[in-house]
């Protein structure tokens, strides 16, 4: 199933919350919407699901249109399954008769048998088979997120859209529920668009990302080239946690501001030309025998890496390097590109 959306906007009186939204999302894709809180990506899902109309602009499914700002297609005649942020379990229903009710309620005229080998089969894909029986209260967070991930796919939607449905759980299962659902998307080949405000996760589970602020889509892309090829300094800051460095561009050298340091680099795009910014990952820079000057802040040992952060004259700037190359406090350093780049 594709979904085209065309100049999406959202007004709530004078507030924009969404500002001409184009995408098409092809069958099959599993898409990230990511973006600050308060971005409007939730208020985008919320229009794609049907709980909202557009302001203007218009919503496909195919050729089909589902949704304007005088048309909705009803939810439950949608082939949409939803993941809510907080998950919306009934206490007083077992995990078999969470199923059972979005069966009954999609109106898809299964008999009792159908009904019981839809539901069997979606659990032993969330590994619930063994707690199908169990009232939510019975169960952990990680299990509770698969049944709410089970609910959303037994209808066998061709899209699922998933609300943050891992921001209330600890690291460590947040990464093996981003593991399950991405099995899970390769088992049903279900387009997935998925909110998150978390970019690690944008990046490790999506073939595209949609990066969103303040209403408006920043860039739409490949995880890969949201990360190395950020088309604004918005994406470059948010996405990668680029150090945005101002001053002036020679071809492919950059004259730093305030430093008599050229950076010898290629410029990603005319927007950061036309700036007068260099976007360098922390990844990127080093400490070396000259560069721009600057002085240690603080350090974090973050297990794999040492990050610093490094106070120069146009500011504050975030380094990662070598665990075994350690730096105190207050030491002058110069920043410089690392040799391998």
């Amino acid at each position: 199933m594709t979904l085209i959306l065309k100049d999406i906007s959202k007004r709530y009186g004078l507030t924009e919350a969404l500002t001409k939204v184009n995408a098409t999302i092809e069958d099959g894709e599993f898409i990230s919407i990511l973006g600050p809180s308060g971005c409007g990506k939730t208020t985008l899902l919320r229009i794609m699901a049907g709980f909202l109309n557009p302001s203007e602009g218009e919503l496909y499914e195919n050729d089909r249109l589902i949704s304007s700002a005088s048309i909705q297609k009803p939810v439950m005649r949608k082939n949409f399954g939803m993941v809510f942020q907080s998950l919306a379990l009934w206490p007083h229903m077992s995990v078999t008769q969470h199923l059972d009710y979005v069966l009954k309620a999609k109106h898809l005229h299964l008999t009792s048998a159908q009904r019981q080998f839809r539901i069997e089969e979606t659990l032993e894909k969330c590994d619930l088979l063994s707690l199908k029986n169990r009232l939510p209260g019975e169960l952990s967070g990680g299990q509770q997120q698969r049944v709410a991930l089970a609910r959303a796919m037994v209808g066998n939607p061709g899209i699922l859209l998933m609300d943050e449905p891992l921001s209330a759980l600890d690291a460590h299962l947040r990464i093996s529920m981003r593991k399950e659902i991405m099995r899970i998307h390769q088992l049903t080949e279900a387009t997935i668009i998925y909110i998150t405000h978390d970019q690690q996760e944008a990046l490790a589970m999506s073939n595209r990302i949609m990066v969103m602020n303040q209403g408006k889509v920043q860039q739409f892309a490949s995880a890969e080239a949201v990360y190395t090829q950020p088309l604004n300094p918005f994406v470059a800051a948010f996405v990668g946690k680029y150090n945005l460095f101002s001053g002036q561009w020679h071809g492919d050298g950059f004259q730093v501001a305030q430093s008599d340091f050229c950076f010898q680099v290629s410029c990603p795009n005319d927007v950061f030309r036309t700036l007068g910014l260099c976007p360098l990952r922390p990844d990127q820079l080093d400490f070396g025998s000259q560069g721009v000057a600057g002085e240690i802040v603080f350090r974090e040992f973050m297990g794999q890496y040492q990050l610093y952060e490094v106070k120069c004259d146009q500011g504050n700037f975030r380094v990662e390097i070598e665990i075994t190359r350690v730096f105190l406090a207050g030491e002058k350093v110069f920043l410089s590109l690392r040799s391998n780049l």
